[in-house]
């Protein structure tokens, strides 16, 4: 089963790109990306019913450290049992 954006759940483990430093590519200066880890809390729904917009993330740490997850920055998830 393919999972998608979607058919995130409050508790389900959700990995999104973070932003990792800058390089210089080809003469550019590119941003480089990284995957991060953490555990969804908040999942928002458009107007309560529609379309999930974001979700709340607890990333971890000593004072569980906020993360957003968007369908921009997604990249997967799998349910913490």
């Amino acid at each position: 089963m393919n999972k998608t954006f979607q058919d995130i759940k409050p508790g389900d483990r959700v990995t999104i790109l973070v932003p990792a430093g800058k390089s210089i590519k080809g003469g550019k200066i590119v941003q480089d990306w990284k995957n991060a880890s953490g555990r969804a809390v908040i999942v928002t729904r458009h107007n309560y019913i529609g379309p999930v917009s974001h979700v709340a993330l607890n990333m971890g740490g000593r004072f569980g450290m906020p993360g957003v997850a968007t369908p921009e920055n997604f990249v997967g998830f799998g349910s913490i049992e």
